[in-house]
């Protein structure tokens, strides 16, 4: 009974333990040997959890990447975009006021005074001086950075730069001449001068009319001509404006950023007469004769900023006026300068940022995976330099020609660098990953061992406590049965020896 007892409580222990093995002392090679294997396990579970972490290290380093590629296409599409504005730009154009003088215009106002009055910079002085009327904005933010000066602002409420009357301009007939002008719309609705000289019956103008900019000529008086362009335009953008009467040739031509918008429909058969109608720029004085009719009184105000007013009594070639255009609209690289200036700090805060656990293969940092508790079967990732610095473009030029060429090719040897080193560490966690499976189930190999020498038969075990049950019961009946037949002989001994 005692070794039925025994065994029971063995059984019930590998029922309660789920092991038919649980100390050395019951079977001491198996307990041993599914020890080793279960350190095995654990080991290699280890490994597993440094080869997860070093998985994550290379994800966020790929983040990083896909980041930064991103980065380096904006800045790409940019100077791109900037050099298409700018292919045909001169290298080191002289800033647009030089160029302007060197043509010797009759008039050339900047509109960047602190005064009351705009200083004519052309070779008749200050006899066109203007005066600022109707509160004209001084001062305000220049239009281009070719070296650009301030502007002048005006809000579309009567401003306006009272341009006097002078034998250079409208007092004696001109057969060649050249208007050119800067300017930024804040808005391009309704009808807006931008400059005007004339009246009712002769005259020049560039205004705008309902998303359109005109460039108008009219010679009412004797032989009557007229003759006008149109082009669409956009707010907020900046654009160069030129307008050119070329008698001798019989045309009246437009350009808008150096590009010829077009030739009058309407041949200039003679010059354009005198005309003592008052001069304005930013909008009309007295009256003005339109390409759908007259205008008459003041009005009729600009919305926006103007800079730059030339008038020339000669023809500036497509040459000069592309080259003035490009200059104006060459500030587009320059903002292009500063906005890739600004992407390339983001690349440097992104390649800083992209750590886990202290490691930072952006910045060149090793990162060792192992593949074996006795560590000799492991990968070593490299890092790369992933900053401005280790990708070349540290030292962009993006405001000139020559620098955004370069610049394109820098950005595309980046973006290759990216691509070689995110293919790199691609196959490195694509290994480290291959690996992680094999590992677990060298993990599930380990333990499946270890159980077979150790896990009970449930089922066995089951059957032998109902088997130890039966016995222990027999034994008990047996055990009472030789209890009573002994109690039955002590009492008929005793009996007899009482006789």
């Amino acid at each position: 009974m005692q070794k039925t007892a025994s065994q029971t409580a063995t059984a019930q222990q590998h029922l309660a333990s789920g092991k038919k093995v649980n100390t050395g002392l019951e079977d001491p090679d198996k307990f041993f040997a599914a020890r080793g294997l279960g350190f095995t396990a654990t080991d290699n579970a280890r490994l597993i959890d440094g080869l997860r972490q070093n998985t994550q290290v290379i994800k966020v380093a790929q983040h990083g990447i896909d980041t930064i590629s991103k980065l380096l296409e904006q800045s790409q599409a940019l100077a791109l975009d900037a050099l298409a504005n700018t292919a045909d730009l001169p290298l080191n154009s002289a800033p647009l006021s030089q160029q302007i003088l060197s043509d010797s215009p009759v008039a050339y106002w900047r509109l960047n005074d602190s005064g009351g009055t705009a200083v004519n910079l052309g070779t008749v002085g200050a006899a066109l001086n203007a005066p600022y009327a109707g509160g004209v904005l001084l001062n305000q933010t220049q239009l281009y950075s070719n070296g650009g000066a301030n502007s002048a602002g005006f809000s579309g409420s009567g401003q306006v730069v009272q341009v006097p009357d002078n034998a250079a301009i409208n007092l004696s007939p001109v057969s060649q001449r050249t208007i050119e002008l800067v300017f930024n719309a804040n808005t391009t609705a309704g009808r807006q001068v931008l400059f005007e000289e004339g009246g009712n019956v002769n005259g020049l103008e560039i205004y705008i009319l309902n998303g359109e900019l005109y460039f108008n000529g009219r010679n009412g008086t004797g032989t009557v001509w007229g003759s006008y362009l149109s082009v669409p335009i956009v707010a907020g953008q900046t654009y160069h404006a030129v307008l050119q009467l070329d008698e001798p040739n019989g045309e009246l031509r437009g350009y808008l950023d150096g590009q010829l918008v077009g030739i009058g429909a309407d041949p200039v058969t003679v010059p354009l007469v005198a005309h003592s109608g008052d001069i304005g720029i930013g909008a009309m004085r007295g009256d003005a004769w339109f390409h759908d009719g007259v205008q008459i009184g003041d009005g009729l105000s600009f919305n926006g900023r103007i800079s730059d007013v030339a008038i020339y009594n000669q023809l500036l070639s497509e040459a000069k006026i592309e080259e003035r255009a490009l200059s104006v609209i060459s500030d587009t690289a320059e903002n292009v300068s500063e906005a890739i200036s600004r992407i390339i700090e983001q690349i440097d805060m992104v390649a800083r940022d992209s750590r886990y656990r202290d490691v930072n293969l952006l910045l060149s940092d090793l990162m060792t995976t192992r593949f074996n508790s006795s560590n000799t079967s492991t990968i070593v990732t490299r890092g790369r330099d992933m900053t401005s610095e280790g990708l070349g473009l540290e030292s962009l030029d993006t405001a000139s020609i020559s620098g955004l060429q370069q610049a394109v090719a820098s950005i595309e040897a980046a973006l290759l660098t990216i691509r070689e080193f995110s293919q790199s560490i691609g196959t490195d966690v694509s290994v480290i990953q291959t690996r992680d499976s094999m590992i677990e189930q060298m993990i599930n190999l380990a333990r499946e061992g270890a159980g077979k020498l150790t896990l009970a038969d449930m089922n066995e075990e089951g059957a032998n406590i109902k088997a130890l049950e039966v016995a222990s019961q027999v034994q008990t009946s047996v055990l009472a049965l030789s209890t009573r037949s002994r109690i039955a002989d002590l009492l008929r001994d005793l009996s007899l020896q009482r006789r």
